[in-house]
């Protein structure tokens, strides 16, 4: 062969090879970027992904779903297989939904691992987003479906999405677990005709990563009739304790051990909780104080095996996003010095008139039965 000939072929091949093992480096690049660019057909953005993505990792692929008919809507994000996972595993999956027994179940699910039905760990969402995080740090959201009007109970009909994330995504940077659930809540508004205002991540929000309910520190106040409370719950307590009478046996209200979370208009649920030493005793006088807003709830108040009638020390409102319920948990303390009846109904009338003003939108006069 001709020593140029020779030459040309020989760069030609070599070229060939460069180019090739070029490709192979960059495909997975490449496909990361095909694939973000169409997350959750287009719903979530690229930079969410990218923040939520771990290190190294490249995305393998996702995939949505649209069910107008059942108002269902979903969608999952994989990584592909690398060095510690020998399949392509899910970085997160989402999903949302319109119908009522559908959003029954999540909370049935949510809720019933419960000691105290309706009580599980749970964490308030910053920026005055609407919704909590789980106890198994799933981020659910509620916003009202205007454009779907009322269901066949006459309650306002609802769009309750719910993100769940691996353990090795990123949702440590500040943001990024929240604006995966915004966006897909805001295309799922729009996919299955709820007509939603769209959300927005901004303030805390935006600058806050995903709690972990339950194992997280909780925030204590130690609360008195004469000190001055920070907290909601304290506050609450502090007026409260002020007004104690002395047919509960104490000769003075003591200190009090406040905890929970007081949530603004857009709170689906709330909590107080609150405790004190009973003189004389080693046990502790306990009080939680429980709120949540929607026909979900009903199944807190009500007694089965009294006929489905309502358990005593609850109260219920109608409010703009659906019914509202709210409970009052107290302890059995084997002591005659304890806070009687009729100063617990008053601390529930407190926090029903301190729920519903922090609410809003709530009709009428709450119903108690005590």
């Amino acid at each position: 062969m001709n020593p140029a000939h020779r030459r040309r072929l020989t760069w030609l091949v070599s070229a060939v090879a460069v180019l090739a093992l070029a490709g192979w480096f960059a495909e997975p690049y490449a496909r990361d970027y095909l694939v973000a660019r169409d997350v959750c057909d287009g719903s979530v953005a690229g930079d969410t992904v990218d923040r939520l993505t771990p290190d190294g990792a490249h995305l393998d692929h996702s995939e949505g779903k649209a069910y107008a008919g059942l108002g269902v809507y979903t969608c999952v994000l994989e990584i592909a297989a690398d060095d510690e996972h020998d399949d392509a595993w899910g970085l997160f999956a989402l999903s949302a939904s319109t119908r009522r027994d559908d959003q029954d179940r999540l909370y049935r699910e949510t809720f019933d691992d419960a000691h105290d039905e309706g009580s599980e760990a749970y964490a308030l969402l910053p920026g005055g987003l609407p919704g909590f995080v789980d106890s198994t740090r799933r981020v659910l959201l509620r916003v009202p479906c205007p454009a779907l009007g009322d269901d066949p109970d006459g309650q306002p009909r609802q769009l309750t999405t719910v993100g769940g994330f691996s353990e090795d995504a990123l949702t440590g940077v500040p943001g990024a677990a929240y604006r995966s659930a915004v966006e897909f809540t805001n295309s799922a508004s729009k996919r299955l005709g709820c007509g939603a205002e769209p959300l927005r991540v901004r303030g805390a929000a935006a600058r806050a990563t995903l709690p972990d309910p339950g194992r997280d520190d909780t925030a204590e106040e130690k609360v008195t009739a004469q000190g001055t409370a920070t907290s909601p719950c304290g506050r609450l307590v502090a007026g409260w304790l002020s007004g104690l009478s002395g047919s509960s046996g104490r000769s003075e209200p003591g200190t009090w051990t406040t905890s929970g979370q007081l949530g603004g208009a857009a709170a689906p649920l709330g909590s107080c909780e609150l405790s004190s030493p009973v003189p004389g005793s080693e046990d502790d006088q306990w009080f939680t104080l429980r709120a949540w807003y929607g026909s979900w709830s009903n199944r807190f108040v009500v007694d089965d095996d009294r006929n489905g009638r309502r358990r005593p020390m609850t109260a219920t409102v109608r409010c703009a996003d659906g019914t509202a319920n709210f409970r009052l948990g107290t302890s059995r303390v084997p002591s005659r010095v304890k806070i009687d009846r009729a100063d617990q109904r008053r601390l529930l009338r407190l926090f029903v008139t301190d729920q519903v003003r922090r609410h809003g939108g709530c009709a009428g006069e709450p119903r108690f039965t005590f």
